[in-house]
Parts: C-alpha cells; structure tokens; sequence
C-alpha cells in the first residue's frame, strides 16, 4: 500500500477523521496509480469518489446515513463502468440545498 501519512489534524468538528491516516493521500495515490495502469482519468475520478463515500466518510454524518454514503459509492461505481449514473437524483445531495 503507499506510504501514507499520519494525520494529527481533524476536521473542524473532529467528526470525519481518527487520525489515522489522510483519506486524500490514499485516494490520491491509488488514482495515480490506476491512470498509470491506463484507466482513463473520467473513470479514475469517479472511482476515487467511491473510495471517498466508502472510506473514513461512511457514516461519519449524523444526518447521513451509510445507506446514502452507499448508494453515492455505487453511483460512482456505476458511472465508471456505465459512462452514466444509476440514478442521477442523486446529485442533488451531493450539494446543499440553497434557500432562495
């Protein structure tokens, strides 16, 4: 696996992290790595994004739940294999709602 850092930094709230480890660098790394193997980049981000929902994130929301972490995962997944998403409803909370 890389060599990745030890984190001594939380997030603000301190909710997302044990400080094992940086998410981004592992992210990152295996990104790299897969781009170097000839994945197309499209394909590496979103591969990376499910890594994101499936790592120290999964759960971490208190008005999150892992379900909703899961189902982003496998929309990402999806679109890396697919080209499209599962379910496109879904962007809409990958964002906060604005209030007009």
């Amino acid at each position: 696996m890389a060599d990745v850092k030890v984190a001594n930094n939380k997030s603000a709230d301190g909710s997302y992290y044990d400080g094992k480890f940086e998410t981004i660098e592992y992210i990152e790394y295996v990104v790299d790595k897969i781009v170097k193997n000839g994945v197309e980049p499209k394909r590496a981000y979103c591969i990376g994004q499910a890594l994101k929902y499936l790592s120290s994130r999964l759960g971490a929301k208190a008005d999150n739940p892992v379900e909703l972490d899961l189902q982003k995962a496998e929309n990402y997944i999806h679109r890396a294999i697919c080209g499209e998403w599962i379910d496109p409803s879904f962007l809409h909370q990958l964002t906060p709602n604005k209030k007009a």
